[in-house]
């Protein structure tokens, strides 16, 4: 099973999560030490985002899609070797969802929230 670290953009709290299932209640930040290659596909169903993996698991991350106050929007990492960082932001198509980061233009930011 995939491990999150769930991270509320508000109020910065972090949980770890290892389920099939994470729901959100505000605008969160999911990071997962997962590839992005570990994902088969990304499917968007209401305001759910489903990652099915190669594996086989389905990992549901419900409310993901939707805006909260201020326009505020969850965002989902993916931490890959080299401490690369792929960052989905929810908002852009499918087609371009993909912002690549090195660990370095971000670590100033969330190095305490993504390093265990």
């Amino acid at each position: 099973m995939a491990k999150f670290i769930v991270i509320e953009k508000d109020s910065l709290d972090k949980i770890t999560v290892e389920a099939e299932r994470i729901f959100l209640s505000e605008a969160s930040i999911v990071h997962t030490k997962m590839h992005r290659e570990d994902v088969a596909e990304f499917l968007r169903d209401g305001n759910n985002l489903i990652l099915k993996l190669k594996s086989g698991e389905v990992v549901v991350i419900e409310n993901f899609f939707l805006n909260y106050e201020n326009d505020v929007h969850s965002d989902l990492v993916f931490e890959e070797d080299g401490c690369v960082l792929y960052w989905f932001d929810g908002v852009s198509s499918f087609d371009r969802r993909w912002v690549q980061l090195t660990y370095n233009s971000v670590s100033h930011i969330y190095h305490d929230f993504f390093i265990d």
